[in-house]
């Protein structure tokens, strides 16, 4: 019987020392790894989602860009040098085929115009402050040692105690930490898949988007993300928009978003995802954890169009040099779910019913932090001279 109870307190022992190793060991949970230093980097992108490549008006590559329904590898993958394509991959108000840019001397030159689906940015939708699951560790290290108790402290875990962490919403189970609503921090980077498909465009046109892979704006030390008052201060525009009559307009984005595009004229809807407004990381209701990242995702470029930080890059205007748009052009990227559960044969649109490309993106406890790559739909005048 003593041997049965040493036994029964060492699997206890065992079972505690694993628990404190996934949350950190501060009664949190912990900061997964998406391997994207390894097999991941190449395997959880969907490569043929750069298609269709567009030449002076005309599609090439796959007829569908990517296969129709998210992992059923279902759809036609011929050439489509005809260019009858998919208009439905396309954004509408694409450039016209030829135009004028400054050319090569300086001058202004005849051209024509190219465009693709580029992979240009990532997103981390993560609960604990400074997670970065693309490196699976925290952004903060620096030790602080010698404290009292003999114990080494870092600044980061002494930042991350004044910080909001976040997780679902827990409404039943409501605290002064979550008060009852889900909440994500973000992380906004350049994604370093720029090179690659800067490969296809060859010596055609840069659209400057490829380059050193790098963090460009932290929701830990943006109080906007956190503070409503200080999100309707900086975007007024939220207290017309964030309200149940103008969100009823949204009905009809969810389905255009789901079937075919979404709607610009909808700028503040997110189609079934929700509302783009306020911008900031709190939503007051409960859904599933794809919708509710997918949509803050969506709200991160949303607030970097309207802080000038993200520039539409299609269109007649846009095809010398990407130009400033303060509203978010909804047509103008495509979502891909990178983590926890890859999305590598299709990404989808802004607002499209997730039970079409990933209701079922969810692991519980070590799956809840996410990882998008967005793709945005680039164009460029390539000039004669």
């Amino acid at each position: 019987m003593k041997g049965l109870l040493i036994a029964c307190a060492l699997m206890l022992a065992a079972f505690g020392g694993v628990a404190q190793a996934q949350d950190g060991g501060d009664g949190k949970f912990g900061c997964p790894d998406s391997k994207f230093l390894g097999s991941a980097f190449f395997n959880n992108v969907c490569w043929s989602c750069i298609f269709p490549i567009r030449v002076m008006g005309i599609n090439l590559g796959p007829a569908d860009g990517a296969s129709n329904y998210g992992e059923s590898g279902v759809g036609n993958m011929l050439p489509d040098i005809f260019g009858s394509g998919n208009s439905r991959r396309i954004p509408n108000g694409t450039a016209a085929p030829i135009c004028l840019c400054p050319g090569r001397s300086g001058y202004p030159a005849i051209g024509i115009t190219w465009g693709y689906w580029e992979p240009s940015h990532l997103t981390e939708v993560v609960r604990k402050p400074y997670c970065a699951p693309l490196f699976g560790t925290t952004l903060l290290k620096d030790s602080a040692k010698g404290m009292p108790g003999g114990q080494d402290v870092t600044a980061g875990q002494t930042a991350m105690k004044m910080i909001r962490w976040g997780g679902p919403n827990k409404a039943s189970d409501a605290t002064s930490e979550n008060l009852g609503q889900t909440f994500y921090h973000y992380h906004w980077l350049k994604s370093p898949y720029g090179y690659v498909s800067d490969w296809i465009q060859s010596a055609l046109c840069s659209s400057g988007s490829g380059g050193d892979m790098d963090y460009l704006w932290l929701s830990e030390i943006d109080p906007v993300w956190t503070k409503e008052r200080l999100a309707n201060l900086t975007h007024p525009e939220s207290k017309l928009f964030a309200n149940p009559v103008a969100q009823l307009a949204c009905m009809a984005d969810a389905v255009t978003s789901t079937v075919s595009k979404p709607s610009e004229l909808l700028f503040w809807c997110a189609g079934s995802w929700g509302a783009i407004y306020p911008h900031m990381g709190y939503l007051g209701y409960e859904a599933s954890a794809p919708r509710e990242t997918s949509l803050l995702a969506t709200r991160v470029w949303a607030q970097m169009h309207r802080r000038g930080l993200a520039k539409k890059r299609y269109g007649n205007g846009s095809v010398c040099a990407a130009r400033f748009y303060f509203t978010l052009p909804k047509q103008g990227y495509r979502l891909q779910t990178f983590y926890p559960l890859r999305e590598t044969k299709n990404n989808h649109w802004i607002g499209a019913s997730p039970f079409r490309w990933g209701e079922w993106r969810n692991v519980p406890y070590t799956g809840e932090d996410y990882i998008y790559l967005s793709s945005s739909y680039s164009e460029c005048c390539f000039t004669f001279w």
